[in-house]
């Protein structure tokens, strides 16, 4: 089984969140508890709150994340390369 990065980890949450409009903690729980030994609730808490300090997500409610305003429009502002 390949390594996945936090970077992918964040990826698949973020496009699980696009996809319906928000992510519960337990849907998140879910969808990464395989790439997880033991105590995976721990440490994907842990990308969640880094990606609501990033203003990737914000809390709606207690355990329910949507995309953040800030994140979506900065994404849209961002240059390319070609």
């Amino acid at each position: 089984m390949s390594k996945i990065t936090t970077s992918e980890k964040q990826k698949a949450l973020y496009n699980k969140c696009k996809e319906q409009g928000y992510l519960t903690k337990a849907q998140a729980n879910d969808l990464l508890k395989h790439c997880y030994f033991y105590n995976h609730e721990k440490y994907i808490g842990e990308i969640l709150t880094r990606m609501v300090q990033k203003k990737t997500f914000y809390r709606f409610k207690r355990g329910e994340y949507r995309i953040s305003k800030y994140s979506a429009e900065e994404a849209e502002n961002q240059p390319t390369l070609f």
